[in-house]
């Protein structure tokens, strides 16, 4: 019998993993009677290796960290019947403009208009759009002030292009400058600033939109759904296709197109689904459909309408509430029962064409039409059972947590963790990750 390479019998372990998706959901699963003091066992929804699934994870709690690294250290009070839980619902609280994006040392404007931004861990990277910064950015979103990278910004690269987060690099793809179209692919290194450019290209054959189309990362691979493959804004060049590029083998794979959504839609990340939000269908007609994709079965299902037909917008995830934001206004859908409702309206500004990311409980928003420079947060009230935990991770809008399932163990920092306090309010607690052959703080 011929011997399997490393690849294949990570992908064999990965389709194990991904068969026991609807099986180890384990919601608010409260800890087995007779489990051990210190150490509790449960099921999250969300672990990104290739194609994702769940997977059991060990929570440690006490002042010292265990010896087992493949347990959270969370150093919080022992408590009875702890609960791992992502089932939470958030409510708006306020958005409030703050530091405006300003590199003090260009005083560069940042319209912002088609750029994009990846988060890791308490910064923002901010790269493109329509007057963008000749220097990648960087947004604290502690301090509230920006920094210049020094590393310049492909020449080719400007708006309306997409941008993937995987591992310790941030990928940018396609995109349009001026009159100019850009079908290259760069991958900067947060680590090491550099920026480089790949010897693959997006394919200009017709079915590979380049810019203007929705994208979001799952894993190791970034999808891309419609755009324009050309540098006209005509409805006959609207891509009807979708695919996804993959980071370890940069290589490119269709997947089932969705029917509407091929443009100018937002999206957002949920486990292993992408939600695509608005846009306009191939005869360039809006749409106020929220559709969700499941990356694992590549189907569509359309789980709700938006008040009205929205392109543009952007949207960010809280728990398991996904925010949009368009125009004057914002709205939230409760991915668990796909419920839509109005959580604010009549805005003093207009949230269009921006960037957006998540960090814990907040949401920050960057940029857009007539919003040049500007930065805004939006804080939420997360509503968390007492005792319950929930666990958000070190990128922008995934859950992530410590897994070991079949053997296999994935040590993934994370960026929060919250416990429910007595008057049922997220609470963040101190907690550690081990990396590095050290516990870190979170």
């Amino acid at each position: 019998m011929a011997t399997k390479t490393l690849s294949e019998n990570i992908q064999t372990a990965i389709t194990d993993l991904s068969n026991i998706k609807t099986a180890l959901v384990g919601k608010g699963v409260a800890i087995p009677s007779g489990t051990p003091t210190n150490s509790y066992s449960g099921l999250i929804d969300g672990l990104l290796i290739g194609t994702p699934a769940s997977a059991e994870f060990n929570i440690h709690f006490g002042d010292v960290a265990p010896e087992d690294t493949t347990k959270l250290w969370v150093k919080t009070t022992q408590v009875a019947n702890i609960k791992l839980d992502c089932e939470i619902s958030s409510v708006l609280n306020s958005t409030t403009r703050v530091n405006d994006i300003l590199d003090a040392s260009t005083n560069e404007i940042v319209s912002g208009v088609g750029g994009c931004a990846e988060r890791v861990g308490n910064l923002v990277y901010l790269l493109g759009g329509y007057t963008m910064s000749p220097k990648i950015l960087t947004y604290n979103l502690d301090t509230l002030v920006t920094v210049s990278t020094g590393v310049a910004m492909p020449s080719n690269y400007f708006r309306y292009a997409a941008t993937g987060l995987v591992g310790d690099f941030i990928y940018l793809l396609g995109g349009l400058k001026y009159s100019t179209m850009s079908l290259d692919i760069y991958k900067y290194d947060i680590l090491e600033k550099t920026m480089t450019k790949l010897a693959v290209a997006i394919t200009n054959d017709g079915n590979h939109g380049w810019q203007s189309f929705a994208y979001a990362t799952v894993g190791t691979r970034i999808y891309l759904f419609g755009g324009y493959n050309s540098t006209s804004f005509s409805n006959s060049n609207i891509v009807t296709k979708a695919y996804y590029f993959d980071t370890v083998s940069q290589t490119f794979t269709m997947i089932t197109a969705p029917t509407n959504h091929y443009i100018e839609a937002g999206t957002a990340v949920i486990g292993t689904d992408i939600y695509l939000i608005g846009g306009r269908n191939s005869s360039g007609t809006s749409t106020n459909r929220i559709t969700k994709y499941d990356t694992l079965l590549d189907t569509y299902t359309i789980v709700a309408y938006l008040p009205a037909a929205y392109t543009r917008c952007r949207a960010a995830v809280v728990g398991t509430d996904i925010y949009i934001y368009w125009d004057k206004n914002i709205f939230k859908l409760d991915s668990l029962t796909n419920t839509l409702s109005t959580v604010s309206s009549g805005l003093a500004w207009g949230f269009t064409e921006g960037s957006i990311v998540s960090h814990g409980t907040n949401i920050f928003y960057f940029c857009g039409s007539s919003l040049a420079n500007a930065a805004f947060i939006t804080t939420t009230e997360v509503a968390l059972e007492s005792n319950h935990l929930l666990i958000s991770s070190l990128t922008s809008g995934h859950r992530i947590a410590l897994f070991n399932q079949n053997g296999i163990d994935i040590k993934l920092p994370v960026s929060n963790v919250f416990k429910g306090d007595a008057n049922n309010k997220a609470q963040k607690v101190e907690a550690y990750y081990y990396n590095n052959a050290q516990w870190n703080l979170i």
